[in-house]
Order: structure tokens, then sequence, then C-alpha cells
């Protein structure tokens, strides 16, 4: 069967079953992977795979699965078991249906991204990767690039019918000196023409190489440049909680926090999945409501949370466009740029730290914003507005809202950012936080 076909069988199952809503997409995704360590190229995947989603209301219950046999027997089985499930699960609050009618989608966002030499080019970027990484001083190199094609289509019981195609890149680079001195940098575009792997090398190699014989640092509180891979990492986890699932739930920062300032005036971060060189871009969320940008936080104001149709209703405002069914979900975050380059903001520091990578980021309480996460990679003092030296054994363990108060400068230059970190693309440059608070590994 043609994907069109499913999603219009899933919903007529769906109301045979005694859904009041119901929503299908069925996701084709060609997916290839270069993975390469030592230096050398050392495994080359291609991969196709389909699968469908079944996502159903009965009222305000609910119940949904994900499958991969598309027979039309496999298909009114799992229509059938989420149905029973939705009817004997607990009512999950606010019923509100999908929103009625078709609805008219941003042409640009129907096709996005650009296979330019077809997969051909991609061992050249590995190899470029891999050069760059070593002339800049890596002894070896690893990593991967993922290149994925995925055609969405999409239907709800409301009307709404769509369908688009996505390709994205994502490069992966991770630079040893020595078993101690390592680098890593990630980049995620949808052109591959973009896709630059003799810069993404040069940078992990370049860290990897400055990382040499670290010393063993202090703990403390310390102003610090976050590199483009950390400040992503945080600030995904700022629009995560701008999530009006987690908001209402109680396991958000920004809980009873919307129009107050909750950062420095010098942040504004985005959701923009209608800039069609995004690789986060989509015309629909998973209602079928067409995408707009959200501005979340406006010169330092919190202004809005990302809402579905059934968050919207329950705190009585329009939905934003990004549902997530259960859980609103940003698509493509930006930072807007300062003026400044990486340089120039260490420059800035008297006594601190530049940090370019961090992993395990985990909350000790999610409510109030309390975080640790491990330092790795490249960890550097900073004295006197220039690098002293490599460093070592830190995690920063701080509140996300006093980090946010925290920003006092951002830098020109931006990446996209995406890795299994960063899960959200986010275009992030670096960024100049005063007095963040470090300690010790008890591990």
């Amino acid at each position: 069967m043609r994907a069109e076909e499913i999603v219009d069988l899933v919903v007529k199952f769906a109301k045979a079953h005694g859904a009041t809503d119901a929503v299908s997409q069925v996701k084709e995704t060609d997916w290839s992977m270069i993975r390469f360590s030592n230096n050398g190229i050392t495994v080359s995947k291609v991969l196709r795979e389909t699968s469908v989603g079944v996502f159903l209301f009965v009222k305000e219950k609910r119940a949904g699965s994900v499958i991969s046999n598309i027979s039309k027997n496999a298909i009114e089985r799992a229509v059938a078991d989420a149905a029973r499930m939705a009817r004997t699960s607990p009512p999950g609050g606010t019923y509100a249906p999908l929103p009625k009618g078709r609805f008219k989608y941003d042409k640009r966002l129907i096709k996005v991204g650009k296979v330019s030499a077809k997969e051909g080019k991609l061992p050249t970027v590995v190899k470029d990767a891999i050069d760059s990484a070593r002339q800049a001083g890596a002894n070896r190199v690893a990593g991967s690039l993922v290149a994925e094609t995925t055609r969405l289509t999409q239907r709800s019981s409301g009307g709404a019918k769509g369908q688009f195609k996505c390709t994205t890149f994502n490069l992966n680079v991770r630079a040893f000196a020595d078993g101690e001195s390592t680098g890593q940098f990630a980049t995620v575009v949808n052109d591959v023409n973009d896709l630059d792997g003799r810069e993404i090398g040069r940078i992990a190699g370049d860290v990897a190489r400055s990382s040499l014989r670290p010393e063993p640092a202090q703990p403390g509180a310390f102003d610090v440049v976050l590199g483009p891979m950390t400040a992503a990492d945080l600030m995904e986890e700022v629009v995560g909680a701008s999530s009006a699932f987690y908001v209402d739930a109680g396991m958000s920062f920004f809980t009873d926090r919307l129009n107050q300032e909750m950062a420095s005036g010098r942040l504004n971060l985005t959701d923009d999945p209608t800039d069609p060189s995004s690789p986060g871009a989509a015309p629909f969320d998973d209602e079928g409501i067409p995408t707009r940008t959200n501005k979340i936080i406006d010169s330092g104001r919190l202004t809005t949370y990302l809402h579905n149709s059934t968050t919207a209703a329950k705190m009585n405002v329009k939905t934003t466009a990004n549902a997530g069914l259960v859980i609103p979900k940003p698509f493509s975050v930006r930072i807007d740029a300062g003026t400044k380059s990486i340089e120039d903001l260490i420059s800035e520091v008297d006594d601190g730290l530049f940090i370019t990578n961090n992993w395990y980021l985990r909350y000790q309480n999610m409510r109030a914003g309390d975080f640790s996460t491990i330092l790795r990679d490249g960890l550097f003092r900073v004295k006197g507005g220039e690098i002293s030296g490599p460093v070592r054994g830190l995690r920063m363990t701080d509140n996300l809202l006093r980090i946010l108060k925290g920003i006092e400068d951002i830098g020109s230059k931006r990446y996209w950012i995406k890795w299994w970190e960063v899960e959200t693309p986010v275009l992030a440059p670096a960024m100049l936080v005063r007095g963040v608070r470090f300690t010790k590994p008890t591990i």
C-alpha cells in the first residue's frame, strides 16, 4: 500500500473502533551511515525503513503505537489494540478535539534539504574531516556521518492531511591526541554542500592537541565561555522546559513564570521550523497544524510556552503548533548571535574557564533547574583574558535559571549542532556566562 492509503485506512479503522480522534503517520526513511575510526572508514551502512504511527483518543483517554508491519491486518490489529488501551487507561485530563479542516502549508517546506553529487560526496567529507583533524594535531580520529531522507505522510480525523520530505546530514568528529586529550565537534545541515568536513575536523583536532598534559582543576565558581556544543546542550534544555506539558506537570523551572524576566537581556531564543535552511524545518506539527515561529525568550523575558491543542485548551490559549500529541516539543532552536568572536569572549574573562563540550546532563531537581553535567574533551583555564592551559576533573553543577541570568555576552559565529546529547537541532554560538559553579566528580 502507498503511504496515502495507509494513513486513510488507520483513521477509518480508528473511527470504526470508537475513537473520537485519530492521527496516523507513515515515515519512510532512507538512511546511510559512514562510521570511521583509527583514521579510516570502518563501516558503511544503507537502510530503508517504513513505520506506521497510530495515535487515537477516546475522549480524554489516549493511546498510541508504532508498527513496521504495513499489512492491512497488522494495521487493523494495531488500531484495535490502541483503542482497547485507550478505553481502559485512566482519564488524561482535558479533552480537546483535534483541529478541523484542511490546512494550507508553506510550499517551501514540502521538500527540505538538498543532496548534491548524491551520496558519492559523503566519503570525501569524511576524508576531509579526518585529514583536517590530523593536520591540526590529532593522532587518531573517529566519528560518524549520517545522511537521512525521510518522507512523512500524515492524516488526522479532523481533516488535516499533508506530506513532506526532509534530508539532513549529521557529522560527528572525535579527535584523540592521546588517551586523555580529546576534542569533539558535531554539526547538522540539510544541504550536503554546506557540510564542511575540513572545518569540523579542524576544530576537533585543535581542541585535542591543545588538551595535552592537563593539570588537575579545583572546584569553585568561575566565569566561563561556553563553546557552541555546550551552549547548544544547555539551551536545548531551556527550550524543553518551555513545553506546556512539563509546566503543567510541575516538572519545569518555568512553571508559573510566563512573561517574567528569566534570563539576561542579551538572550533571544526562538523555535523556528519555518526556515527552509534549518535542519529541523517542517510544514506541520503532529496535529497537522501549520508550523510557526515562536520566540520563547525575548530579550530575557519568557514570552510563551510550547503548546499542542490539549495543553492550549487547558491553559485557555491557542496552540503554538508544537504537537507532540502528548508532549509539545520544539523543532528547530535558534539562539540569536552577538557580535564577538570566541577569542573576544575569552578576553573578557579574568579568571575562569573555556568549556568546549559536555556529556550526560542530569537533573538533581528538574522543577528547580538544578543539574549536573560531565565536562569532556577540551577544558581550559583562562587567566587575564587568555587561555593558560588545559585542566581536567570538573563537573558543572549549577542551576539553569542562574545560568540564564548570568549570560553576559554571545558570540557571532553559530553552528547547527545535533548529536546524541543534543537531539533537537540548535543554531548555537559561544556564550560568556558569569559565576558558574563547578564541583569535583565523586567517582
